[in-house]
């Protein structure tokens, strides 16, 4: 480890800094939507961009909810560069500091979901095609989320009070490249994963309302990695449209007269 760089260990942090998210993980299938366990691999192929994600039996693939804990991370990666560190791919988080950033309560309960989230994204498995500048690898990378990870306990005490892990290079050097987007606090209270998916396609595309997302259907199911069937997608997304449970977008369907298509609008 260089000199300046430092280990990410976050004590009391999180209230103060924003939450970032890498803007690839916010339009293609890298995460199941769902919060019950996936095992059905996720296959993603627009003749430009590949993604293929599998999971464990025991496990499952990591959800967009465990990807919460990716946002911590690179939040405070963004912070630690910011203020001139380097910051390292092996990160010291305090287990309390963690759920606190997500507003999660701190009760054994969370305690154990969290680890089992750390679980899934260790185990889970993703091949894309999407590279990075200062990636030692130019094609077709494979890797999982987190190389390992060890729960750090209280020598004496015995008591565990952190967690440790080694972040993949081809998340770490997306972060540092500054492909990176602010995310409001309250994404974290959105319930459903395809209303979470919406608002992550949303802020990449139309940003602070300063653009407009238009989408066909097609593409958003397809970008979305759910196995739903394309009637049941759009009954989906039109009971979004109905309740509007996407917060801070306008999501409406629309058709398009001169080719009969329809598409996902957001604004």
């Amino acid at each position: 480890m260089a000199k300046n760089q430092l280990d990410l260990f976050t004590p009391l942090m999180g209230s103060v800094v924003p939450a970032k998210d890498q803007q690839d993980l916010m339009t293609y299938p890298f995460f199941s939507l769902s919060k019950k366990k996936r095992t059905t691999a996720i296959t993603y192929d627009d003749g430009r961009v590949k993604v293929e994600v599998a999971g464990t039996e025991e496990h499952g693939i990591a959800s967009i909810y465990d990807a919460d804990i990716l946002i911590f991370v690179a939040s405070h990666l963004v912070s630690l560069r910011n203020k001139g560190h380097e910051p390292s791919r092996v990160v010291k988080m305090s287990r309390y500091d963690i759920l606190k950033f997500l507003d999660k309560g701190t009760s054994g309960a969370q305690y154990n979901r969290l680890k089992e989230s750390l679980d899934r994204l260790q185990s889970t498995s993703i091949k894309t095609t999407i590279t990075r500048e200062n990636s030692r690898y130019k094609k077709t990378q494979r890797f999982s989320w987190i190389n390992n990870y060890e729960v750090v306990e209280n020598k004496t005490t015995g008591t565990p009070y952190a967690i440790k892990f080694e972040l993949n290079e081809w998340l770490y050097n997306g972060i540092l490249e500054g492909k990176i987007l602010t995310l409001p606090r309250h994404y974290f209270k959105i319930e459903g994963g395809l209303e979470r998916f919406l608002f992550k396609l949303c802020r990449k595309v139309v940003g602070n309302h300063n653009g407009e997302l238009q989408m066909k259907i097609e593409t958003v199911h397809s970008r979305s990695g759910l196995t739903r069937k394309p009637g049941a997608f759009r009954k989906m997304v039109e009971k979004i449209v109905e309740e509007q449970s996407v917060p801070d977008y306008w999501i409406v369907l629309a058709q398009r007269a001169s080719t009969e298509d329809w598409y996902i609008c957001g604004y």
